[in-house]
């Protein structure tokens, strides 16, 4: 085994121990490009060159743009009350706590939220209530929140790795279903069984929760269906979509200065 190829490995392992130690995780990956740069023996000169074309170059910016976007849409929908709609429209559609408590953290899942864990958490421990262990519960917001990482159009991950293959989200996005699936499938085996059936009553009818239910998800409808429009025009479909859903929310939500600087 090469040398250079020893040293790599040991660049990771201290990575993963600072990690562990709870560093930030930016200066962690700067100081591992410098590791990097070592054992490549890239000279300072050429290390400082690369670093700032990567920090001017159209897909970190364009990168940068789409995930900030995408980040005002989650803001507003959160706070204009959207996604607590989508939360009550789902937990009437699906009466059967087993299936309403799993359907929750997948719908609110479908945006890369930051604050996901501590808005769906309680959510989930909400609906399933005492039909199932408080550590099956946490699995199941846990495991179903994260299962559109693995493909979804609208996670950082996903954004970045189409960037970096040169290939549509959308194209991606396609390949990866089977893994979402695959995902879907272990969570229900490793979940579903330990929890208790209950069925609750809705006193609104399944129409008027399907209604309430895709319009607080038209805004992810929307971006989804624009951006497939736009993919066969503009490289930016993404960024344009999301641009557009984002200023159209402001102006349904009726955002003030005010509320609009805070979103942004």
């Amino acid at each position: 085994m090469e040398l250079r190829i020893v040293v790599f490995i040991l660049i990771m392992l201290i990575v993963f121990i600072m990690l562990k130690k709870g560093m930030n995780v930016g200066i962690v990956m700067l100081m591992s490009s410098i590791g990097v740069a070592v054992i490549t023996k890239i000279t300072f000169s050429e290390y400082f060159s690369k670093s700032f074309e990567a920090l001017i170059s159209v897909n970190t910016i364009t990168l940068l743009l789409i995930m900030y976007l995408i980040l005002v849409i989650e803001n507003i929908m959160r706070t204009s009350g959207m996604i607590n709609n989508i939360v009550i429209s789902v937990k009437n559609l699906f009466l059967d706590v087993r299936f309403s408590g799993i359907i929750m953290p997948i719908v609110i899942g479908m945006l890369p939220s930051p604050g996901g864990a501590r808005f769906s958490c309680p959510i989930v421990d909400d609906v399933i209530g005492n039909s199932s262990s408080n550590v099956n519960k946490a699995y199941i917001n846990y495991w179903f929140r994260h299962i559109w990482m693995d493909g979804f159009i609208l996670y950082p991950g996903i954004i970045i790795a189409s960037k970096i293959l040169n290939i549509s989200e959308l194209d991606l996005f396609l390949r990866l279903i089977p893994f979402m699936l695959v995902a879907f499938l272990i969570g229900i085996i490793f979940s579903i069984r330990n929890v208790e059936k209950k069925v609750s009553v809705s006193k609104t009818t399944k129409k008027e929760n399907l209604k309430s239910l895709l319009f607080s998800m038209l805004p992810i409808i929307i971006l989804i269906f624009l951006y497939v429009i736009l993919l066969n025009f503009s490289e930016l479909a993404l960024e344009i979509s999301a641009l557009i859903v984002s200023v159209g929310l402001l102006i349904l939500k009726k955002y003030n200065i005010s509320n609009t600087l805070k979103a942004l």
